[in-house]
């Protein structure tokens, strides 16, 4: 049986290439697993191979995004991947744009499965959470290990066809991608076929995805009230 194919996307840093100096580089490809890659290709297992690794510094991708993103979208088209992966670029701001743009336009223009992951906080989260599948990862790369395996986990989910529940179950920013839905066909009979593949235990997608909130903690006093200054402000009309 045919090893699935994917294709991996990581910056110049990732890749050994160089750290900020070498920001600038421009767009290469590599055969097989660089850098986090090779965990990557761990954590997929047997049935996988990562064919190929695109680097491209941070500053190129970000400064370039018009030149850039449609290369890469060739790249993975051409060779007919499976599976397309970038990062997981953590808080690292250009490269999360990177990650992002590259991950929403392989997913829209290719339809195949690709995610990445990125720091909530981490521009490219903002810009491209409802358009693909964005990961939520910690702050920095510390976790490396940790996040790479559940890049992984996901991605052969999307991979078998699996049933994806909203962000807040299973762990991404946003809504994800956009849901295709096939309006030549009646929305009872839509409705029908997606219960019955949910009582069978069968893959479906439903047509509405919830919007995945921040959850923002109730402050908590430092003190008892008793002992707390409050400050009344009276407005005053002139």
């Amino acid at each position: 049986m045919a090893k699935k194919k994917v294709v991996h996307y990581i910056n110049q840093f990732y890749a050994g290439v160089g750290g900020e100096t070498d920001a600038s580089v421009g767009l290469s490809v590599h055969e097989g697993p660089k850098g986090p890659g090779v965990f990557l290709g761990q954590c997929l297992g047997d049935d996988y191979e990562v064919v190929k690794t695109i680097v491209c510094g941070d500053n190129t991708i970000a400064e370039h995004p018009e030149e850039i993103i449609p290369q890469i979208v060739d790249i993975v088209k051409n060779e007919a991947a499976d599976l397309f992966v970038a990062g997981p670029g953590f808080n690292a701001g250009r490269y999360g744009l990177g990650c992002g743009n590259a991950t929403a336009a392989v997913t829209e223009q290719l339809e195949i499965p690709a995610v990445t992951a990125l720091y909530a906080e981490n521009p490219g989260t903002d810009l491209y959470k409802n358009r693909c599948y964005i990961l939520q990862s910690d702050n920095n790369a510390h976790h490396m290990k940790e996040v790479v395996a559940q890049v992984a986990k996901f991605a052969k989910r999307l991979v078998d066809g699996d049933n994806i529940a909203d962000g807040k179950a299973e762990g991404y920013h946003g809504s994800g991608p956009a849901i295709k839905i096939d309006y030549t066909i009646p929305a009872p009979e839509r409705a029908l076929t997606m219960l019955l593949a949910k009582y069978t235990k069968q893959p479906f997608h439903t047509e509405v995805m919830m919007p995945n909130h921040e959850e923002i903690p109730v402050p908590v006093l430092e003190k008892p009230l008793s002992e707390c200054k409050i400050a009344i402000l009276i407005p005053t009309i002139l």
